[in-house]
């Protein structure tokens, strides 16, 4: 009876990138709940001043995510980028107000953008992550939620 037990859980996938047996790599944004979980997922794997290189190893080629939005800093930014993505046109303008304020303050803003699972499914992973001028990350959000703390940001 032990055999059988001893090989299912090794199938199961690691999706906490605090333990060390994560794989960033098999990274997807729909072994995640809600926008929160997915921000508490950002903030294992990256920090300010990571590379654009390696939040796109994850997001990009192991997430499997498009990037239909890439706003320089001299640009301004239109709306809605990725539609109202699930926020309550109510707290829209609040979500937007955000955005921009750290669009203006980095060097390039770069939304990454995925449908959610289910085929009919009209929602969408949306991760915004501000760079300097060094391709580097200064901030990130996971659809209106800040990933890392005011302190956390270099």
């Amino acid at each position: 009876m032990m055999l059988l037990i001893l090989p299912m859980a090794a199938c199961w996938k690691i999706t906490d990138p605090n333990d060390p047996r994560f794989d960033p790599a098999a990274f997807d944004f729909n072994d995640y709940k809600n926008h929160e979980e997915l921000a508490e997922v950002l903030r294992g794997l990256f920090k300010p001043g990571d590379s654009r290189e390696d939040v796109e190893k994850v997001l990009v080629e192991a997430g499997r995510v498009k990037v239909p939005h890439e706003i320089g800093k001299d640009k301004e930014l239109k709306y809605p980028l990725g539609g109202y993505g699930g926020i309550p046109h109510t707290q829209y303008e609040d979500y937007k107000t955000k955005i921009e304020n750290y669009h203006q303050h980095s060097y390039r803003t770069v939304l990454y953008q995925k449908r959610m699972r289910g085929r009919w499914s009209p929602a969408a992973w949306e991760v915004f992550v501000f760079y300097d001028s060094k391709e580097q990350v200064e901030q990130m959000m996971s659809m209106d939620i800040l990933v890392f703390s005011d302190g956390e940001q270099e």
